[in-house]
C-alpha cells in the first residue's frame, strides 16, 4: 500500500483527486484479486491463522489483566463484527459517547449503512422512533429488523424525501467526513431539525493520522515525506475529506445556525493504534484474508463465538483508558439548532 506511483503523485499534486482515487482503488483492487490466487491465497490463510492466534492470546491476556467483564455494548458489537474485530473497537468507542446523549422524539440517522451500528444505539439509548437514510440501498426489512422506524435511500447532501423541521434529533456516526460537500450536509441537518432540535455526530480530528501504525513507523525512521504520502494514500482509499479542529467545528456549526456546541475528544492515539493493528491486513493487500475469515466464521459457530469472546475481552481492556484533549484522534460533537 505504501508505494505511491509517480503518476499518482502527479495527480495528487495537481489536485485531480478523482483521477488519483481511481488509480489508488484500481491498484488496491488488483492486489486484493491476487490475494485470492495461489500461492497468495495460501499465504493469506497462514496469515489469518497467525492473526487469530494473536487475537485469542490478546483476549486471554486482557481477561487476566482486566478484572471488569465486557459490558453488553461490547459483547453485542463483538458478535456483530466477528469477521472484522477492529470495527467492534471503533464503534464501541463512538457509541459509548453517543449513548450518553439525551434523546427524545423522532430521529434521523444520516448514513445508517446496514443499520448494525444504529441498531445497537437504539438498544443502548432506548430509542423508539429513529429513521435511517443512506445513499447505498439496503433491504428495508433488514433495517427495520434492527429497530429502525423507517428507511429511505438518499444522498445526505440533499435529503429530498425529508420535510423541513420534521425531526427532533439527527445522529451521524463517522459518516460526514466521507462526504465531499460538508456544508450541504450541515444545511440538510439544520433544515430537517425542528427548532431547538439536537445534532450528534462523531468524526476524525486533525490528529487522526498520528495514531495510525504506518505513519508512526515512518516518522520514527525519519521519513516524514513517506508518512505524508501514506496519509494522502489513506485519505484517498478511505474517501475521508475533512479533519477539522475543535475551533473550526465551532465556527462551522455556528455559521449553519447551531448553538450550544460541545466538542468532546474520543479515541486516544493508543486506541487508534490498536484498531489499526487489528486491521493489519489492509497493509498487506496481496495477502488479504477477510474472505477466508468471513467463510470460516460463517461455517463454524464455535469459531465465531471464540472470536467474539476474544474481541470483547481485548476491546474492553483497550477501552479502559479514555481519550483527552492531548491524545485524541476523533471528536464526539453535540449541538442544537437555534
Amino acid at each position: 500500500m505504501l508505494n505511491l506511483t509517480d503518476d499518482m503523485r502527479a495527480a495528487l499534486s495537481s489536485g485531480r483527486c478523482d483521477e488519483a482515487l481511481a488509480r489508488v482503488q484500481a491498484e488496491f483492487q488488483a492486489k486484493l484479486s491476487r490475494a485470492q490466487r495461489f500461492p497468495n491465497s495460501v499465504a493469506a490463510r497462514l496469515l489469518l491463522i497467525a492473526y487469530l492466534c494473536c487475537l485469542f492470546a490478546g483476549g486471554t491476556i486482557a481477561r487476566l489483566l482486566h478484572r471488569k467483564r465486557p459490558d453488553r455494548l461490547l459483547r453485542t458489537l463483538s458478535s456483530q463484527y466477528a469477521i472484522v474485530p477492529e470495527m467492534a473497537l471503533h464503534k464501541a468507542i463512538e457509541l459509548r459517547s453517543l449513548a450518553k446523549r439525551s434523546y427524545s422524539g423522532r430521529g434521523l440517522d444520516l448514513g445508517c449503512g446496514d443499520g448494525i451500528v444504529g441498531g445497537v444505539l437504539i438498544e443502548e439509548a432506548g430509542l423508539s422512533d429513529l429513521h435511517g437514510v443512506d445513499v447505498s440501498p439496503v433491504a428495508i426489512e433488514n433495517i427495520m429488523a434492527r429497530g429502525y422506524a423507517g428507511y429511505a435511500v438518499a444522498d445526505i447532501q440533499r435529503l429530498p424525501e425529508h420535510r423541513d423541521a420534521s425531526f427532533d434529533y439527527v445522529v451521524s456516526i463517522c459518516v460526514i467526513e466521507h462526504v465531499p460537500d460538508l456544508d450541504a450536509v450541515l444545511r440538510q441537518a439544520a433544515r430537517v431539525l425542528k427548532p431547538r432540535g439536537v445534532f450528534y455526530f462523531t468524526t476524525p480530528s486533525p490528529s487522526f493520522h498520528e495514531g495510525l501504525f504506518m505513519p508512526r513507523l515512518l516518522r520514527s525512521l525519519g521519513r516524514n515525506d513517506w508518512a505524508a504520502d501514506f496519509n494522502a494514500f489513506k485519505n484517498l482509499l478511505s474517501c475521508q475529506y475533512h479533519y477539522y479542529s475543535r475551533n473550526d467545528w465551532i465556527s462551522l456549526l455556528q455559521a449553519h445556525g447551531f448553538t450550544d456546541i460541545q466538542v468532546d475528544p474520543i479515541f486516544s492515539r493508543g486506541q487508534l493504534l490498536a484498531y489499526d493493528l487489528l486491521n493489519v491486513q489492509t497493509y498487506l493487500p496481496n495477502f488479504y484474508f477477510y474472505p477466508h475469515l468471513s467463510r470460516w466464521v460463517g461455517l463454524s459457530p464455535v469459531l465465531k463465538k471464540a472470536v467474539s469472546w476474544a474481541t470483547a475481552e481485548l476491546c474492553g481492556w483497550i477501552m479502559n483508558r479514555s481519550a483527552n484533549p492531548e491524545n485524541h484522534t476523533h471528536f464526539s460533537i453535540a449541538c442544537r439548532k437555534n
